[in-house]
């Protein structure tokens, strides 16, 4: 008897199940798209236990009877092609006939569904991708899925799965990007009961986009409409000072569907060049509708890639749209980087007396940091520098032992800041800073479960937040240092670093938090430091343990060595 076999049913189904789904957020995606290929108007997502414990999705689109209820679960059976060469004119987000019955081979599911004008509905139950009931019963038109204890069957899935919190968080933010690609549908999502997103169902994507994002990124957009004879554009990109530090807020869709493509995130690359700083990301809706002789979507399963013939094309075309939408409202002219809006935020405040407006907003990032004296400290003495002038914007010229440096007054002020905070905070010397008036906290459902996920050590560490009901949070104190009117920036950027280096330990975290606080309290670039406040900052920094490199990488410092200037004054 030879050795190669066919596999059954139901071990076939877990394999392709590992393709499909391989977390919470997954079968959230995929039984959304399917409510939104069945013409549903509203679709209801309800989630526990971060998805693992149960998954509700409820639409009221068309709804299927009971013999199309039975074939959906299962493997390749489909309404949306017929035959291989339909594959190329699909217009439906699903189309392989793999969803359901991979989801139900990894879960136990309940299945109830109305057709539209049917007298009664029909429950189909199945566990481990068998049917295990088949019943009439009253339900509303259309269909409601319910999901439970996802992955029981396959314990290897489930050492993978993260956090409560964190898994809710993906499943959230899967529904915010399905509801930014059909604005014209209402969505709902609950958390354990608790309302986490909500969308009006508009049609219009300037409201999808502040439901999902925030009003407070979203006045800080700019439309985008261009048709062109193979592919129009249309969407929201942020101004120059709306960034973040991650990709994660460029949403792309290609003819509705949701799509990463290396062509069509370089656009966004380009189209900001010089506009935007090293490590910034714009942030930016844009739906793409294209030739669909010009696409393939049959590359993976999860159906997240596209290839695109032209695709150097379109990245340039692309491109050049949204840099002409930036240079019409003259925006390329205007940028200040200190405009930036915080994407977090969601401009409400509480009904708490007013911050005191007596606190200077420039000086203390300084002064806080440091004093402004003359110091005797063990530093490195090759690094002995005596400050020689002020290069605008953010510059200083000085002279050591071995040539003339130029520092960047920022990082190496970063660099001060982050040594000295990381010390308390390993000493245990953390202190909170109570805010007079709290900030009212407006997260999307990638930064709630993020801030979920670190809840413990953000409290630990001079945060103070509390539930102020729905989505919302109240930010109450910060760590001390923390410049007054830089409490926003300082929580939106930590959470986006957390969620693009997502530390394991508690070290990771404080590195990030650290890094954070010294880049919002360290002097800005612009602010004149006069020649004792130069001298005292290239003394501590010559005293740092790295003096040469900000948090981020960067360079603190250039020098120009005496050999060097030499050869350029051809005395060799």
């Amino acid at each position: 008897m030879g050795r190669i076999r066919v596999l059954d049913d139901v071990t076939a189904s877990k394999i392709a199940a590992g393709e499909v789904v391989d977390r919470p957020a997954s079968v959230v995606k995929e039984l959304v798209e399917n409510a939104l290929d069945a013409g549903a108007s509203k679709i209801e997502v309800e989630i526990a236990g971060g998805g693992m414990t149960s998954i509700k999705v409820t639409d009221n689109g068309c709804g299927m009877d009971r013999d199309d209820a039975l074939l959906a679960l299962e493997r390749h059976a489909t309404s949306k092609i017929a035959r291989a060469a339909d594959i190329d004119a699909v217009t439906t987000l699903g189309f392989r006939g793999e969803a359901l019955p991979s989801i139900a081979s990894v879960s136990k599911m309940s299945l109830r569904t109305k057709a539209r004008g049917a007298a009664a509905g029909h429950l189909v139950n199945a566990e481990g991708g068998q049917v295990t009931g088949v019943q009439v019963t009253g339900c509303a038109e259309g269909t409601s899925i319910t999901v439970r204890d996802l992955f029981y069957n396959t314990p290897a899935r489930r050492k993978f799965i993260r956090s409560v919190s964190y898994e809710a968080g993906l499943c959230t933010e899967v529904v915010g990007r399905l509801a930014l690609s059909r604005p014209d549908v209402a969505f709902v999502v609950r958390q354990n009961g608790r309302l986490s997103l909500q969308t009006p169902g508009t049609g219009k994507l300037f409201d999808a986009i502040t439901a999902v994002m925030g009003l407070s990124v979203s006045r800080e957009m700019l439309e985008v409409v261009w048709e062109g004879e193979w592919f129009s554009i249309e969407g929201w990109i942020g101004k120059p000072g709306l960034t973040r530090n991650s990709r994660r807020h460029q949403v792309l869709y290609v003819n509705g569907r949701y799509v990463k493509n290396y062509y069509l995130s370089g656009a966004y690359d380009e189209a900001y060049r010089d506009l935007v700083p090293s490590g910034r990301y714009p942030v930016g809706v844009l739906h793409l509708k294209i030739d669909r002789k010009r696409i393939d979507v049959n590359v993976h399963p999860s159906k997240m890639e596209v290839r695109l013939d032209g695709g150097r094309e379109l990245n340039y075309k692309v491109a050049q749209i949204m840099r002409r939408a930036l240079r019409d409202r003259k925006i390329v002219a205007e940028v200040k980087w200190s405009d930036a809006a915080p994407m977090s935020v969601s401009g409400k405040s509480a009904s708490i007396p007013a911050h005191n407006q007596s606190y200077d907003r420039t000086a203390p990032p300084v002064q806080a940091g440091m004093q402004w004296q003359e110091e005797a400290g063990c530093y490195d003495r090759q690094l002995r520098l005596e400050p020689l002038a002020h290069l605008a914007p953010t510059y200083i010229l000085a002279l050591g032992a071995d040539g003339l440096y130029i520092i960047d007054q920022h990082a190496a002020h970063e660099r001060v800041l982050f040594e000295e905070y990381e010390r308390k905070l390993k000493d245990g010397h953390t202190r909170t800073q109570v805010l007079l008036q709290p900030l009212v906290l407006n997260l999307d459902p990638g930064q709630e479960g993020i801030l979920r996920e670190y809840w413990q050590w953000l409290s630990g560490a001079g945060f103070l937040i509390e539930e102020f009901g729905g989505s919302d949070l109240l930010l109450r104190a910060v760590p001390a240092g923390t410049p007054a009117g830089e409490e926003e920036e300082l929580i939106t950027d930590l959470l986006e670093r957390l969620h693009k280096d997502r530390p394991v330990n508690e070290t990771g975290f404080q590195h990030a938090l650290v890094a954070s606080l010294a880049c919002r309290a360290a002097v800005k670039g612009g602010q004149k430091l006069d020649p004792a406040e130069q001298r005292v900052l290239l003394q501590r920094l010559a005293a740092a343990d790295n003096p040469y490199s900000c948090p981020h990488g960067r360079p603190t410092l250039v020098k120009i060595s005496f050999d060097e200037l030499a050869k350029k004054f051809l005395r060799e």
